[in-house]
């Protein structure tokens, strides 16, 4: 009888999605303008990265910056950039087609994933 190999397949890899979208007059009202896409996305089982999310408020130069890199980072290893209504003039989205990272409306998104 013949051996044949096994082989081992680990679990897919969720895609990873980079949500970004215009700041609001308070950090409780861009929380709430964010909420429901990302429920939604993290409900189909996406991975999902907030722009600004852990920047710090009122943080000195370095950790600015250091926030900022980060987000970079997070963009570039991104499978999608997903914008939110009026966030087509961010640095997000000028950037991420350099890097191949597709771009998309949320109202777009929801529809391509719900179909």
């Amino acid at each position: 009888m013949r051996r044949v190999p096994s082989v081992r397949l680990g679990a897919p890899r969720a895609e990873r999605i980079y949500l970004a979208g215009p700041s609001a007059e308070s950090w409780h009202a861009t929380r709430d303008r964010f909420r429901a896409p990302y429920d939604f996305l993290v409900g189909r089982g996406y991975l999902v990265v907030v722009a600004a999310a852990n920047h710090p408020r009122g943080g000195d130069l370095d950790e600015v910056l250091g926030a900022v890199s980060d987000d970079m980072d997070a963009l570039a290893a991104a499978d999608y950039l997903v914008l939110l209504p009026g966030s087509e003039h961010l640095w997000e989205a000028a950037l991420a087609p350099a890097l191949g990272v597709p771009v998309l409306a949320v109202t777009d998104f929801v529809e391509m994933v719900a179909a």
